[in-house]
């Protein structure tokens, strides 16, 4: 297990099983090649899978989430969720779960068939190239339904895609997908 503290750090791990617990201060954590969790907590925080079945989680702050490495070499089914910042998450070249959280974030899937839930706010969710599953939010209601007006895009793949509670805009994509409304308005592109 590796504990930061309320500066700024960075975390490598190497093999085997770990557990990162950044606290306070903006870290940046690197998973390594065992199945990793990585917790954020309070700051900005910027995460990378790399290799493994890891789990990503945020908290809060505005963190940046990526399922594998930049070089896109790495793989792993991956969990990351945002938590209650404004957060930027990205799967991986395999199977991931992404999950915004309370504010409006931007989550893009991966290679693979990815799961991607909004939950509260105005985000924006981009499937990516496999057959995705995604959600404008996660059954979650907030106080004002304009809050939970998406966008979401299909992208490649046969996708199921689902608006939420929100005036959500959808744009399926070029393959054959299933598109569910909501309660509201829904405008439909594609």
């Amino acid at each position: 297990m590796l504990l930061g503290s309320d500066a700024d750090e960075i975390f490598i791990a190497k093999r085997g099983n770990d557990a990162l617990l950044g606290f306070g201060g903006s870290d940046t954590m690197f998973a390594g090649k065992g199945n990793d969790n990585c917790y954020g907590d309070r700051g900005s925080d910027l995460m990378f899978g790399e290799l493994g079945d890891d789990s990503l989680i945020g908290e809060s702050g505005d963190d940046s989430l990526f399922g594998d490495l930049p070089t896109g070499n790495s793989g792993g089914r991956d969990l990351l969720h945002g938590g209650s910042g404004r957060d930027l998450l990205y799967g991986g070249v395999s199977e991931d779960t992404l999950v915004g959280g309370k504010a409006a974030d931007r989550i893009f899937g991966g290679k693979a068939s990815d799961r991607i839930f909004g939950q509260l706010d105005r985000d924006t969710l981009y499937g990516g190239q496999g057959n995705d599953t995604i959600l404008g939010d996660s059954g979650e209601a907030s106080n004002n339904p304009a809050d939970e007006s998406d966008l979401i895009f299909g992208d490649r793949g046969n996708d199921a895609i689902g608006g939420g509670t929100g005036s959500d805009t959808i744009q399926a994509g070029k393959d054959d997908d299933c598109v569910l409304g909501g309660k509201r308005r829904r405008q439909y592109l594609g």
